[in-house]
């Protein structure tokens, strides 16, 4: 599972602003939005909570990527019919 998290991490993203489309990765609803220094964007299913644990995952290494520590969760709020996006700081 590690390799399919990376390659979810790492596909496509721009430098400063890594907005990137990555889709999704064996079988999971989360999708890699976009990343600054300060926050990151994800979009998964609604409710499920691996979906959340890969989405934590994907927002601290891009958070190491702009050498902060961890992401924390911030806000959740539903973007679509079944669908919810997740921001967390860097800190």
């Amino acid at each position: 599972m590690t390799r399919s998290i990376a390659a979810l991490v790492l596909a496509g993203c721009l430098p400063l602003l890594a907005a990137c489309d990555a889709g999704t990765s064996q079988g999971s609803g989360v999708q890699f939005v976009a990343a600054n220094s300060s926050t990151v964007i994800v979009d998964m299913t609604r409710g499920a909570e691996a979906d959340l644990d890969l989405a934590r995952v994907i927002a601290n290494q891009k958070c190491s990527l702009f050498g902060t520590s961890s992401a924390t969760l911030e806000s959740l709020n539903v973007v679509a019919r079944g669908r919810e996006r997740a921001s967390f700081l860097c800190r």
